[in-house]
């Protein structure tokens, strides 16, 4: 191969998503506990999101999941593949701009 074309591959995988590769729900908990720790400004916690290939939709006030509390939060969407597809959430619960907690949740859909 030639270096020209070294050059941009390399460039190219290093730019990707780190979490791309991901299929637990536990890897991508423990990278976001590791990359958002708690304490972190929503705003930090929305970019880390969006660098990783996330949609990230803020929820203030409202219900999480079944659950009848109400919580802030943010809620970072991501699909993976084509055929069969993984489907991401991750939720950043913040109180005060400042966030408390992660939760990670994957499922996967195809024919």
């Amino acid at each position: 191969m030639e270096i020209r074309y070294l050059v941009p591959c390399v460039i190219l995988l290093a730019s990707c998503s780190q979490t791309r590769w991901f299929d637990r729900a536990e890897q991508m908990q423990q990278y976001f506990v590791k990359r958002i720790p708690v304490g972190t400004s929503v705003e930090q916690a929305r970019q880390a999101l969006k660098s990783e290939g996330f949609n990230v939709i803020t929820s203030i006030n409202q219900p999480f999941q079944e659950e009848g509390k109400k919580f802030n939060y943010l809620d970072g969407q991501r699909i993976d593949g084509f055929i069969f597809v993984r489907m991401w959430n991750v939720f950043v619960f913040f109180e005060e701009n400042t966030v408390v907690k992660i939760v990670v949740e994957t499922r996967e859909v195809g024919p």
